[in-house]
């Protein structure tokens, strides 16, 4: 929800004056709504007047049409949602009597036709309308709606579209008495109903981030070669435009609006007809101050290679803008829209105000119509639908937008390739793509023409939040249908994320499944997701194993047999691994279509599990992803690090105990360890046997000697040894001697 429900500040109408209604915190007995089958309750705050004007207007206009009232209306933090004609104003002094003297006042201005209610959500402002949303579990008939039409006081408006069979727009007939939530909730209630609820007007939250520092200009997020931050933090944008550049795929951007005008949207194709579901009209180009969703669409899709500008992650997409607007219905429509005029990929960088830590449900209406482009979209093998996860170093779940199922919810990450300081997490988190962050550098894209966006210039280089990496990971979903459009939804996300680079391996905690709270299950590869797309795309090579699979870093090794399929003459194999160089092998032989040999020198290289691609002369490429390892040479070199007697004075016929640890300094796992004590060479008591050591591992154990009554008494130095293991060459912390006094 472009949203923030807030708290909602509940405003009834009495005999035509506002008058602000007290109500207790978020529980028990307030007023509230039903969204996935449960209560969110309201409470109340009436520091705040709306009202519905006759005539569209802006802030500025309308102040300048009523003016302050003697300075009680604070316009400089007043909110207009044009598409319904709608002006949420705070007051001053709100208290009730003020309050109710002020609405009265500007309800009888002429350009007010009407009072709104006003609500609050954890903070934020929402008014409700007259109107309703519903959809029934089968077709009412034309009785049935004549019964809830009087019953309710509403009349049925208009359906709400294919994403809603069986949906209606309802509207209450005499708004000055009723209580939209009253009314939803009822007929939620008694109506068997698969969701009522008021159409919400939701102030937008657009989730980029900026910082106050200043930034370099160059898209480092696409191919980081060190200009910024850490060399490798990137998606391998250039590596996966050998492959595709996502032309044949249709990528809708959900926003407040793209300049269909910007000199880096004009290519042969690239826009198609999109809809402003703000203003209802079919010229979705933003309006003043909406600098957003241009940048935004440039990151997924800003042509490239044509001279000027940026380039976006899948330059050769089409683009379907579609404008937000205010209400939950207006969200809906716009993701039908998207769905039903051929989108592939639909971005939505917007979402419940960040920060707040309440939990923001996802709108009945809402989610139908995610359901609809996720099950039925692109011929029903569902559109891939991308949400940025927010900006409030929050846990995404309290968004029930981006935690919900059927989206792919985008994390964040800088230009040191770990997680930006604002980037949402927890379970719902999938992936995450580079952007900005505080004290690093931002993103480079496209802003409005000329001076009306966010610079000077038609492009900015400060755009980033999980706004910037949403799109970033939609234009790679784009990427991958481009080169293999049978794909389901699912099969995107699964690619996604099994080809993305698990980073800041230290801190990101990756469970057994290879998810992150942090990061989801990583940092979204391009080109590695683009090579696991090809995979049963016709012609494509596929890779199924290597031998030998792992090797040490100091020379070169022959690989012997490299299986698979649709392997061609000409063939290249490489090793390839996150923020590395590639390993390019040599002494390539296609033995068959099944069977390859070549070499790779591993000298230097660094350890850990390298992917194995293997690309054919047509660009077509088969990958075995953490198919390789690389090791450091074995080093052998076990050692007793401590030891002693207790106790070290003893009488004849006693016990001494003589207690070891003992450490594996290799990095291989060593076996059939043996420590054992002597005198003058002689054993003494049974030796302890290990049966394995771990690299970096160590253990601890003790032999027990017993002292013969006839053993002369005096000083005794004995001798504790650990066996050495094969290939040791350091063998002089193997042993340690301690003297021992029999009396």
């Amino acid at each position: 929800m472009p949203l923030r429900i807030e708290r909602l500040k509940k405003v009834f109408l009495v005999m035509g004056v506002a008058v602000a209604v007290g109500m207790p915190p978020v529980s028990g007995d307030g007023e509230y709504f039903y969204s996935g089958g449960q209560k969110w309750y309201l409470e109340s705050a009436g520091d705040s007047i709306a009202v519905r004007t006759l005539l569209p207007m802006t802030v500025q206009e309308a102040e300048a049409a009523m003016g302050t009232e003697g300075g009680q209306l604070e316009w400089k933090t007043a909110r207009s949602f044009v598409d319904q004609r709608a002006l949420l104003i705070p007051v001053r002094d709100p208290s009730p009597a003020k309050v109710a003297q002020l609405a009265g006042r500007l309800r009888r201005h002429p350009a007010v036709e009407s009072l709104l209610l006003s609500h609050s959500f954890g903070g934020s402002a929402v008014v409700l309308t007259s109107d309703i949303v519903a959809q029934f579990g089968g077709a009412p008939s034309s009785a049935d709606r004549d019964r809830i039409a009087r019953k309710y006081g509403v009349k049925f408006v208009r359906p709400l579209g294919r994403y809603a069979p069986n949906g209606y727009l309802l509207r209450i007939v005499d708004f000055t008495g009723k209580s939209p939530l009253r009314v939803a909730s009822s007929i939620y209630e008694k109506e068997g109903v698969l969701f009522c609820h008021p159409d919400f007007i939701w102030p937008k939250a657009k989730r980029s981030f900026t910082p106050d520092d200043p930034l370099y200009v160059n898209q480092w997020h696409l191919n980081n070669t060190g200009q910024a931050g850490t060399a490798g933090s990137d998606v391998n944008a250039p590596e996966a435009w050998d492959i595709s550049m996502g032309a044949g795929v249709i990528i809708a951007v959900v926003d407040d609006g793209v300049d269909l005008d910007h000199e880096d949207f004009q290519a042969t194709g690239k826009l198609l007809p999109g809809f402003d579901f703000d203003q209802n009209d079919n010229d979705p180009r933003p309006g003043s101050g909406d600098h957003h969703g241009t940048s935004v669409a440039g990151v997924a899709t800003a042509v490239g290679n044509n001279g000027i500008g940026v380039s976006g992650v899948s330059p050769e997409s089409r683009l379907l803008p579609v404008r937000l607007g205010s209400s939950t219905t207006s969200e809906a429509q716009c993701i039908e829209f998207a769905a039903t005029n051929g989108a592939d990929v639909i971005n939505n960088s917007w979402g419940p105000i960040d920060g707040l830590g309440i939990n923001v449900p996802l709108p009945d209406v809402v989610r139908t119509a995610i359901d609809y482009a996720a099950d039925r979209g692109r011929g029903g093998k569902g559109c891939v639908i991308f949400w940025a996860a927010g900006n409030g170093n929050e846990s995404v779940e309290l968004d029930g937008y981006a935690s919900y199922e059927k989206v792919i919810a985008v994390g964040a990450t800088n230009d040191q390739d770990i997680r930006s300081y604002y980037s949402d997490f927890g379970p719902s988190l999938d992936i995450c793509a580079p952007s900005n962050d505080s004290g690093h550098t931002g993103i480079t894209t496209t802003d409005r023409m000329g001076s009306a966006g966010y610079s000077f210039t038609n492009y900015t280089s400060t755009f980033g939040g999980t706004s910037s990496a949403s799109p970033l990971a939609c234009g790679i979903g784009a990427l991958i249908l481009s080169v293999n459009p049978a794909l389901t939804r699912q099969e995107v996300q699964a690619i996604l994320q099994n080809t993305a680079d698990k980073i800041d391996p230290e801190n990101a905690a990756y469970d057994s499944n290879g998810h992150s709270r942090k990061y989801g299950y990583g940092r979204v590869n391009a080109y590695a997701a683009l090579v696991a797309a090809q995979q049963g795309v016709e012609g494509a090579p596929r890779v199924t194993s290597i031998a030998p699979n792992s090797g040490d870093n100091t020379g070169n090794l022959s690989i012997t047999n490299l299986a698979g399929t649709d392997f061609q003459s000409g063939a290249t194999v490489k090793l390839m691994r996150t923020g590395q160089s590639d390993i390019v092998a040599t002494n390539v032989v296609v033995v068959n279509s099944g069977k390859i040999t070549c070499s790779l020198d591993l000298s230097g290289k660094t350890t850990g599990t390298w992917s194995v691609v293997v690309t054919n002369p047509d660009n077509k490429s088969g990958i075995l992803p953490g198919g390789f390892t690389i090791a450091d040479a074995a080093t052998h070199d076990v050692a007793l690090t401590a030891y002693s007697a207790s106790p070290t004075t003893v009488s004849r016929g006693r016990t001494v105990t003589f207690n070891c640890t003992v450490k594996n300094n290799g990095n291989v796992t060593e076996t059939n360890l043996t420590f054992r004590l002597t005198y003058n060479g002689q054993p003494l008591g049974q030796p302890k046997t290990i049966a394995s050591l771990g690299a970096g591992q160590q253990t601890s154990g003790s032999i027990k000697f017993r002292v013969p009554r006839r053993q002369k008494t005096g000083d005794y130095l004995i001798t504790g040894t650990l066996s050495t293991v094969p290939g040791e060459t350091n063998t002089a912390n193997n042993s340690q001697t301690v003297k021992v006094t029999v009396k």
